[in-house]
């Protein structure tokens, strides 16, 4: 399930997977399921069926109202279906793909990506995803081999360079995969994904481009949240806590009041660097109401109150921390010099 839960969250990072690829073939209206999704019933397209069972598009159209009602099995069923009357539709090979995969069927996604590489020799979606799926169950190597053949075929795109990257990371070969990110740039400039994980690679370099890739990707997405929030990181990491404070602030001010990171740094900088307690109690309550499991939130507004002689609170604070997690060393070590005092 671990790995199912990382493809699923890949297919909201990188651009153009699924539905959005402009190169996939659209599904074609049939004369008798003109109507979209939005003005008919699962009940309306059942009946319909029953009039035209031979419509592998009726199957189609159903299966997309199951899956957003959240009703995946049925969904499959019907994309199943209607791949009996009409096998060389790819698109319905993409969605039995993601819905498989959204069940943490990997091994039936799997299936259903050679399956449509039987009937469709070179598609590249169908390669990309199983590039995707050996990623997500550590076959690096398996990965790479779809990737080279996307590449064989002449069918690279920016999709196609952002798993690559993502393989490399994971191989622990940086150089690899900021070679690959640039390409993806190469061929779309507005994917935003590409600048985040660049900034990334180069923070991790300790190289002032990270700083630069963050800025870019923002001039691009402005309020992109995982960006925002990356930018404060680096300046935090950087001892810029001000322009930390000031990008986590427009953060949590401007696009996201809920954001924990954002919420949980400002108040550690309050803390720690600046010695501004009662901001800091403030910004950990807002991190706490964000999560309530966030024991080292509990503890630091905890370390807040104590400095600010506030005992009894400070003491109900390491004891919620020790609530969540029992055996906390600085809970513990927290209560104890308060025993002192």
């Amino acid at each position: 399930m671990k790995h199912c839960l990382k493809y699923i969250a890949f297919i909201f990072i990188i651009a153009g997977f699924a539905a959005c690829n402009p190169d996939k073939k659209d599904v074609e209206t049939s004369d008798e399921a003109v109507e979209t999704t939005d003005s008919l019933s699962i009940e309306s397209f059942s009946e319909k069926i029953r009039e035209n069972p031979k419509n592998p598009e009726l199957f189609i159209k159903r299966s997309e109202l199951y899956a957003e009602k959240g009703n995946v099995d049925e969904a499959i069923n019907d994309l199943n279906i209607s791949l009996k009357l009409d096998s060389l539709e790819a698109n319905v090979y993409y969605k039995l793909i993601d819905y498989h995969m959204l069940k943490g069927q990997s091994g039936k996604a799997k299936m259903a990506a050679e399956t449509c590489l039987k009937r469709l020799p070179g598609d590249k979606e169908a390669l990309l995803r199983l590039a995707q799926i050996y990623y997500y169950v550590e076959d690096y190597m398996q990965a790479l081999e779809y990737v080279r053949q996307i590449k064989s075929y002449n069918h690279q795109d920016a999709d196609t360079y952002f798993i690559e990257a993502l393989i490399f990371r994971e191989m622990n070969v940086p150089a690899k995969a900021i070679e690959s990110l640039q390409t993806v740039l190469e061929y779309d400039s507005e994917y935003i994904a590409a600048y985040n994980l660049l900034g990334q690679l180069f923070i991790n370099a300790e190289d002032v481009l990270a700083l630069e890739y963050y800025k870019a990707g923002l001039m691009k997405a402005p309020g992109n949240v995982e960006l925002m929030y990356n930018l404060g990181f680096y300046y935090q990491e950087n001892n810029q806590q001000q322009l930390a404070l000031e990008q986590y602030d427009k953060l949590i001010e401007v696009t996201d009041s809920t954001h924990y990171g954002a919420l949980y740094n400002s108040a550690y900088i309050n803390l720690v660097q600046l010695d501004n307690y009662n901001q800091a109690i403030k910004l950990f309550t807002n991190a706490i109401a964000v999560d309530s499991t966030a024991y080292k939130a509990f503890y630091n507004r905890g370390y807040a109150y104590e400095l600010l002689g506030k005992y009894a609170d400070a003491k109900a604070n390491y004891y919620k921390a020790l609530e969540i997690v029992p055996n906390y060393p600085l809970a513990i070590q927290g209560l104890n010099t308060l025993e002192n005092k």
